[in-house]
């Protein structure tokens, strides 16, 4: 691998899950995203082991992360699917061990981060899986 290539790391392939996972919705009517309570709290616990150092501990109060609460994430995200914030996540966070942590611990604490942001929650758990991610639209 080349020099390029290593300071890139997977900076070109975060960029193209994210445009492929934001075009347009067209084969399917999106969906609401929905998590329990459960998981939430599972996310609590991963967020505050992993998340918390950087993105503060209210999820907006962070010295090094963006704000993962509040109107500017509400804004930053609008419109777009779950799964292109699971791929962020999965591919970047943390910074000091990216694709650490598994989808699963990745649902969890975006489940934290819907209910933070005062999306209601459902019956079933926030899938893992990137293919029913991409169905489920964030609209605050």
């Amino acid at each position: 691998m080349g020099k390029t290539s290593a300071a890139l790391g997977h900076g070109p392939c975060v960029l193209l899950i994210l445009l492929l996972l934001s075009l347009p919705m067209c084969a399917r009517m999106p969906e609401k995203p929905g998590y329990t309570g459960e998981q939430v709290e599972r996310g609590r616990k991963i967020y505050r082991k992993s998340c918390a150092q950087c993105h503060g501990t209210t999820l907006a109060n962070g010295l090094f992360g963006a704000p993962l609460k509040g109107e500017y994430f509400r804004e930053q995200w609008r419109g777009r699917p779950v799964a292109a914030l699971h791929a962020v996540a999965q591919y970047t966070m943390p910074p000091e061990a990216p694709a650490s942590l598994s989808t699963a611990e990745i649902a969890d604490v975006l489940a934290l981060i819907l209910a933070e942001n005062g999306l209601a929650p459902g019956e079933n758990e926030l899938p893992a899986e990137i293919e029913p991610l991409g169905r489920m639209i964030l609209i605050w």
